[in-house]
């Protein structure tokens, strides 16, 4: 566990993290590890559309008619998201790792051959 390792340092696990080409992370049962190694994979921005319908109907005792509105509206929100999130590295399982490569910029879920 490198996290414990480096004595949960910031600035070492970066350090040894940020100068390697290419890191193997397999299950950690330590949250504490498993954020660490999510936020070493990085984050994104996530965008999500909410939408909604109101319906309704006003009725005045003293009068016949009845008055009816409606209404739709659409809100978009950004969100920061984990590329890995910590419960997906704390719950791999013995044969599984992701692979980071620094050099190709990308991460990648693999199943081991054991």
């Amino acid at each position: 566990d490198l996290n414990a390792m480096t004595g949960g340092d910031d600035r070492l696990f970066d350090s040894f993290v940020g100068r390697s080409g290419l890191a193997v992370i397999l299950s950690h049962k330590s949250g504490a590890s498993a954020k660490k190694w999510a936020d070493a994979v990085g984050q994104y921005d996530e965008w999500v559309d909410s939408y909604s319908k109101n319906y309704g109907t006003q009725t005045n005792p003293r009068d016949i008619w009845s008055s009816h509105s409606s209404g739709n509206s659409t809100s978009t929100s950004r969100n920061r998201a984990y590329k890995v999130r910590p419960e997906w590295i704390s719950g791999m399982g013995d044969t599984e790792a992701y692979i980071i490569s620094q050099a190709r910029r990308e991460t990648a879920h693999i199943q081991l051959l054991i």
